[in-house]
């Protein structure tokens, strides 16, 4: 059984009674979805429409719980815009991990499966530091066949366009749950047709050596494949 530990990942828990109207006027995801389904994956943009986090949302008894990198600056940020609202965060113990393939329930961990890409395989979360883990290597190569970008990983913060990424694709993104934080410039760059490239994987042998060529450029490379922005 292949086990990842995502060790740059934490987990934030959020309690008190308005934690889903808060959290809801921030991500790009319907928070209301999790009545329906265990596990989303959502994007916490800048109000000009660019990358800032992205993060798995689950909710058990009465907290919600996010997975998310940079999980300090996170929590500095989401209470800048508490206020009044009667929400708690603080960082858990949790670790983060990922199977390609699923596993079975060890004892009170929360295990859902990846909702970005059905072969994406599962997350799951655990007090316990578990042994007999596989490289992270491997986890990228599997991830980075199907395009599915790992957050600051591959895309940069206050810069990155969601669409470009493909979070459209990757269910990051609700476009009827109404207004959150860069919902505007989002919707307009969809319903205006206004991107013009997009995130593929490439074999690195593929790609353009001529600096002319500007419909493909080199993001980032994983063992024998590259992210790249192709224009279309």
């Amino acid at each position: 059984m292949s086990i990842f530990f995502l060790e740059y990942r934490a987990v934030l828990k959020l309690t008190g009674k308005d934690r889903h109207a808060f959290i809801q006027g921030l991500i790009t995801q319907d928070i209301m979805l999790l009545d329906q389904q265990p596990f989303l994956y959502s994007l916490l943009l800048s109000p000009q429409g660019k990358f800032q986090y992205d993060m798995f949302l689950f909710q058990s008894d009465e907290a919600l719980y996010i997975d998310t990198d940079r999980v300090d600056d996170l929590r500095t940020h989401l209470n800048r815009f508490k206020l009044r609202s009667d929400v708690q965060i603080e960082t858990t113990d949790l670790r983060v991990y990922a199977s390609l393939a699923e596993i079975p329930h060890l004892g009170e961990d929360f295990i859902f499966k990846d909702p970005r890409h059905t072969d994406m395989g599962f997350r799951f979360y655990s007090y316990t530091a578990l042994d007999g883990l596989i490289s992270l290597a491997e986890y990228d190569r599997h991830r980075i066949s199907l395009t599915v970008p790992d957050g600051i990983r591959d895309m940069i913060v206050d810069k990155s366009i969601p669409l470009e990424w493909n979070m459209d694709k990757l269910n990051a993104i609700s476009w009827d749950k109404g207004c959150y934080i860069g919902q505007e410039l989002t919707s307009r760059t969809k319903h205006l047709g206004l991107i013009k490239k997009r995130v593929a994987t490439l074999p690195v042998n593929n790609i353009p050596q001529d600096s002319a060529d500007k419909t493909v450029r080199h993001i980032q490379t994983y063992g024998d494949q590259s992210l790249c922005f192709v224009r279309f």
